[in-house]
């Protein structure tokens, strides 16, 4: 960030398509990268260098997950199989396989003991990384399970389907303790709240608010096609993005809509809250981002100097400064109080996604499969 320029440019397989998944280790030393083109590429982020090459699958990857530690991954393949791989050996443990479907998703345990992932068999699975034994199957979807999330306690997980709905799962019995319903279409991705009690689901039209003991709505944030969401780092407030245009303010406790930030006119395509909760920022297809007041709803300033539409945004730990992605080609660094270009970073094709390992660096993601640091 200091000199404005990509400190490496890390190129998929030659068969990538793009770039499926990204996690980062706990201690943000390493990002391991899913590839359309079936490999897990590592990298270590204080040398720049490309550490490990994961090979075995035999079709996309979907999801990535990291080890606690920092120590392992985990990939999930339209293969139809997981891979526990050890990041230090470049070994990897015998395949996990016992769905008859492609895994579109994996989670880990927060003690990193378990293994739960989402298949479109249907089912989920839940695996102790621990015994290796045979996995627990945990049936009661429909149709394809394509997200999976796990509470901060470990002792349940969450997950959504092509039928509609989400459920959410006893891990140590594999028994249904809620059925969520409500969703008038596919239920995409799910997550859980810091404390354990409230999830969210989302769908190609909404995304709702569940209080999972009791497995009820407590709010629906209706908005045409969310893009994307954030959670404010207190937990209170939740922002969504759609493809109406505009942005909402929902108060996580109640469910109800606070705002509707109004003022994009294409479509809003991702969403970042500042880390004090008091500003949103938003990127657009209509080539700007626009900084809002969390509290009044009202925009404080638009962001313009990108040629296309804008992918991503994410914001500096210190609430300063965001980085925003673009299919211009380019990474631009934004000063939240000037409203001003700090700097710009080239990729070589349509940046897509980003995101902030520390004050000095960034990662990004493209349509060509590349990640840039």
């Amino acid at each position: 960030l200091d000199s404005s320029s990509a400190a490496l440019t890390l190129k998929g397989p030659e068969l990538s398509l793009y770039a499926a998944g990204v996690a980062v280790t706990r201690d943000g030393k390493h990002v391991a990268c899913a590839s359309s083109g079936n490999t897990l590429t590592v990298w270590d982020l204080e040398t720049c260098r490309v550490v490990r090459t994961l090979e075995g699958h035999s079709a996309p990857i979907c999801a990535v997950a990291v080890s606690p530690d920092g120590r392992r991954a985990v990939s999930a393949s339209e293969d139809c199989t997981l891979k526990v791989w050890d990041l230090e050996s470049s070994r990897a443990l015998p395949s996990v396989e016992s769905h008859s479907g492609p895994v579109y998703g994996v989670a880990l345990t927060p003690d990193g003991r378990r293994m739960v992932s989402a298949s479109g068999d249907c089912t989920v699975k839940v695996w102790d990384l621990v015994t290796g034994g045979a996995p627990r199957t945990v049936e009661g979807h429909t149709s394809d399970v394509f997200g999976v999330a796990v509470t901060p306690d470990g002792r349940r997980a969450i997950s959504g389907s092509r039928d509609g709905t989400a459920r959410v799962w006893d891990l140590e019995t594999g028994r249904t303790l809620q059925i969520l319903v409500g969703h008038l279409g596919h239920v995409f991705c799910v997550a859980v709240g810091p404390n354990g009690r409230w999830g969210v689901s989302a769908s190609e039209f909404e995304v709702k608010l569940w209080d999972l003991e009791i497995g009820c709505a407590f709010g629906s944030l209706d908005q045409g096609f969310v893009t994307s969401v954030a959670v404010t780092s207190n937990g209170n407030l939740l922002v969504s993005a759609s493809r109406d245009c505009t942005l909402s303010v929902w108060r996580l406790d109640t469910g109800r809509m606070l705002h509707t930030l109004k003022g994009h006119v294409g479509n809003v395509l991702g969403v970042a809250v500042t880390p004090d909760g008091r500003r949103a920022v938003s990127a657009s297809e209509d080539h700007t981002l626009m900084v809002w007041d969390l509290d009044t709803g009202r925009p404080l300033r638009a962001l313009e100097s990108h040629l296309a539409a804008v992918t991503g945004v994410a914001i500096a730990s210190d609430g300063k400064f965001a980085v925003s992605a673009s299919r211009d080609h380019t990474l631009k660094m934004w000063d939240l109080d000037t409203g001003q270009v700090i700097a710009t970073f080239h990729c070589d094709g349509p940046a897509l996604c980003c995101a902030l390992v520390d004050a000095r660096r960034v990662v990004a993601g493209d349509a060509l499969g590349r990640v840039h640091i």
